[in-house]
């Protein structure tokens, strides 16, 4: 049984059924209210800026829509940037999608003002090094000063999974755990025809990863905190915490 690496990842985001999931969100979603908040709190209109993860192009053209001007995209699944060049080609809007690793990026230092990554998806990279090796390479191509605004569920927030992480817990310290899984907080779920995985960190967590990549802290807030959203995004992402930082 192989563990969760990136070629789970590429073949989760991989398909017709993955791609129409966000292709609909991409249309009938567009941005939250909590991320255009955000957004507006921290971005400038100007600001050079990229949607990590973008899928097929939610954040991306969201962010046009409001009148930001220099987007760029990048996923890991060519089915996903397939999709999102499609809806530009219909949108008739003209956003840069590439194919690309979040921990190797193609792109020079100091390239961006802004690095977005939506939908928690750093936390859909695999162990702590990839992520570390991400934050890293989103450090490398942000300006000094420059913003990085991403979201993560909060393994000690969760309520209604208190008594699954507390299961996972006593698995682990049997070593009896899902074999796939590399550290405690990895989860594997079932969405339609798929299985998915993501990381669920603590606050603690997150926080050592942003000192190791030299990033400062702004703000961390859970979106509840920010807006009550519309039935439609609550349907489409639960509960998590914003985390806004800076290149120092």
């Amino acid at each position: 049984m192989d563990i969760v690496d990136k070629a789970f990842i590429k073949h989760s985001y991989a398909g017709e059924d993955s791609v129409k999931e966000y292709s609909d969100a991409t249309r009938a979603v567009s941005l939250w209210k909590s991320e255009e908040i955000v957004f507006e709190r921290y971005l400038k209109a100007t600001d050079k800026i990229l949607d990590l993860g973008c899928g097929t192009g939610r954040v991306a053209f969201g962010l046009v829509e409001k009148g930001y001007n220099n987007i760029s995209g990048v996923d890991l699944s060519e089915d996903m940037i397939a999709e999102a060049k499609k809806i530009c080609r219909q949108k008739q809007i003209d956003i840069p999608f590439y194919t690309g690793d979040a921990t190797d990026l193609a792109f020079e230092e100091e390239s961006f003002d802004a690095v977005i990554f939506a939908f928690n998806g750093i936390m859909q990279i695999p162990g702590e090094t990839n992520r570390l090796k991400s934050m890293a390479e989103i450090a490398r191509i942000l300006k000094k000063d420059g913003v990085f605004i991403f979201t993560t569920h909060d393994r000690d927030k969760e309520k209604d999974n208190e008594s699954y992480w507390k299961q996972e817990k006593y698995l682990w310290n049997k070593n009896r755990q899902d074999r796939r899984l590399v550290e405690f907080g990895d989860l594997i779920y079932s969405f339609h025809d798929r299985e998915m995985f993501i990381h669920v960190p603590d606050r603690e967590e997150v926080l050592k990863c942003l000192a190791a990549n030299n990033l400062l802290l702004l703000e961390d807030i859970f979106r509840d905190e920010i807006v009550q959203e519309n039935d439609i995004v609550k349907e489409f992402a639960d509960e998590c915490r914003f985390w806004i930082v800076k290149k120092q």
